[in-house]
Order: structure tokens, then sequence, then C-alpha cells
């Protein structure tokens, strides 16, 4: 779902108590709409913004509700409008999780919406926030504020307006159906640009796709994302005594075991010559040393084509918490460090207070 779910129409049938509450996760994508929402509030409109973080700048006449990163707010992307004529809500939970083939990780992210365009339902929404939000709203904020509500729950909507809210619902479910034709027809543009950015050795992403699938605006996503680096354990070893043959086999199986113990929606990498990144979105810290531990333990059971049973591969991984637009190879590089001076073939995870 694009963020556009934030927007709100352009002018509102006003009447005494016009309200429009947002929710946007992160000050980055309110900075988006900041424009539209102090047009409406230079309006008269009475416009409630939230999101998680420090609030940079204050809008004027907007209303800034600050959420605590860990609430339930501050995982939703919501609009609620609510006017004489109009009231509608529409609300996204963070699905923590992204799509197959999205350009890059920020705009793979995933959703569970829902929406509606009738008053009962706004303000049955607008309720719900302004509860949620508690004291962090002034009286005079809140009174005004419920004077919409109680109108909305009470409003009897004409022919018209049911008609309207019809139409309107009907043309966002054709909007999104045309997204997705439209992502069936640029499919084939993106299978021939990703066919640039694989490794010819492994079939695994190379650094260009990493580059261009990290590229995002967003300083802090709310999305989770857990980082490992894989690094084999004696490669150079089979490759002096076995040949170059034998090394590339062992790329190609590890490359395959790999894909096996990771998810769909995780980025596989070869970084170069024995190295290899593997991005978890929606993963914390914990998880990715779960996964870690897999691959080592999935590794030291692989076994190499013929005639080259006989080799074993294994490999030592070092994990970190990243970002929605960085990798912090530097406190990767340090976890590997660390393990190779525990004995390798085991997993660690960087850790800040540590470092």
């Amino acid at each position: 779902m694009e963020r556009s779910l934030a927007l709100v129409p352009e002018s509102l049938d006003l009447f005494d108590s016009p309200l429009v509450i947002g929710l946007f996760q992160r000050a980055e994508y309110f900075e988006v709409e900041r424009a539209r929402y102090e047009l409406m509030a230079q309006r008269g409109i009475l416009c409630i913004v939230g999101f998680a973080g420090q609030i940079p700048v204050a809008s004027e006449g907007v209303v800034h509700v600050q959420l605590d990163m860990d609430e339930a707010l501050a995982a939703e992307w919501a609009l609620v409008v609510i006017d004489s004529a109009f009231g509608m809500n529409l609300v996204a939970h963070d699905a923590n999780d992204i799509a197959l083939g999205g350009s890059t990780l920020e705009g793979s992210r995933l959703f569970h919406s829902h929406w509606s365009f009738s008053h009962a339902d706004a303000a049955q929404e607008a309720r719900r926030i302004m509860q949620l939000c508690g004291d962090r709203l002034s009286a005079e904020v809140r009174e005004k504020a419920m004077t919409s509500i109680a109108f909305a729950e009470t409003a009897t909507p004409t022919l018209t307006e049911r008609r309207l809210a019809a139409l309107t619902q009907q043309m966002i479910t054709s909007i999104e159906a045309a997204h997705q034709r439209s992502d069936s027809l640029s499919e084939l543009l993106r299978v021939e640009r990703l066919l640039s950015e694989l490794d010819p050795l492994t079939g695994l992403h190379n650094r260009l796709y990493l580059e261009r699938f990290l590229d995002s605006p967003v300083q802090d996503s709310p999305l989770k994302v857990t980082a490992l680096l894989v690094d084999l354990d004696g490669l150079k070893v089979i490759n002096d005594s076995s040949g170059h043959l034998a090394g590339d086999a062992a790329l190609s199986a590890v490359a395959s075991a790999l894909r096996e113990v990771t998810r769909p929606q995780d980025v596989v990498v070869r970084l170069g010559g024995d190295e290899f990144l593997v991005v978890l979105p929606g993963l914390d810290a914990q998880a990715g040393v779960g996964v870690g531990e897999r691959i080592v333990k999935h590794l030291a059971e692989t076994e190499l084509p013929t005639p080259w049973q006989a080799l074993t591969v294994s490999a030592s991984v070092g994990v970190a918490v990243a970002g929605p637009n960085r990798i912090p190879l530097d406190r990767l590089d340090k976890a590997l460090y660390a393990v190779k001076r525990s004995g390798k073939g085991r997993v660690f995870l960087f850790d800040d207070a540590a470092a």
C-alpha cells in the first residue's frame, strides 16, 4: 500500500467543527503532507497529527501528538475525516513484513488495511484514537474534537451522500485493481533489471542490487531489520587443495543452503569472495541469531556434489541490528571478528554496550 493514504481532499465542505486526524508512524512521512495540513488548519479545520519520535518543527495550527515508539498507535497509518457531508476513515496496521519483488525495502512494506465512508465508522475510529491519545491532548482540543465526533454519531446521511460513499469506495477498489495490473505489466522490466543485479556464479543478489534495494529517504523506519554477515571457514583451503572448480561448487552449495534456511522475503547477497550478507526484514536481533544458528548447522550438514563429497563447508556468522537504508558492516565485521577469535563455526551478536 502506498503512503498516499495520508492524503486529504483539497477542500472540505466545512461545518462548525470539521475534524481531520492523521497518524503517520514517523516524522519523515508527515513532512510530505505538512503543507496540506497547515492549509486545512488555516481554514479552521481541527487537524490532529500523531507520529513517533521527536516533533522537529511544529506545524502552524496543527495539533501534534508525540507517540511512543512501542505503543499501538505508532504502528498505524490512519486518516479520519469528519465534516457536515462527509465521514471517512482509513486505517492501515503495519504487518512488519515486506512484499516480494519490491523495488526498495521501504517501498515493499506491507500493511493490513480497512476503510469506510460513513459518519458512524469515522466517529468510531476518531473516538478510538482520541482515547488512546489520552491527556496528550488539551481539554480545548478534546472538547472541539468530541463535538465533531458527536455530530458524526448522530448524522443521518442523505441518499446522495450514501451514493457518493458507495461510488468513492468502488473507485478506490478500481484504483487498487489497476495498480495490481500495472505491477504485472512492469514485471518484465523488473526481471531484466534484476539480471544485472545477480552474482553469475551463485545466482544470489550482488552489491548493485543491495544498494538500490536499501535506497530510502527515511532514516527512522519502524520496520525492524536485522543483518547477518556470513563468512565461510576454509574456502581457501578447498581452492588450494582441490582447485577452483571445487571452490565454485562449494560457493554454489552455500548459496543453495542459504536459500533453504531463509524466507522468500529475506535478501541474500554475495558480497564477494567467501562473504555473504543476509538481510532479514521484520526480525529483531534475537530472531536473527536464531537464523544464524540454523545457517551454521545447515552448512555443516551440506554435502558438495561429486567428486567433492568428502569436502566440508562451515561458516561463521556475525549479527547486528540494521536500518531501512543502512547495513552496519562495521558492526558485522566486529561481530565476525569475535566469532573468529572464539573458534569459528559460531554466531555472535554485536552488542552496542560491549563495543
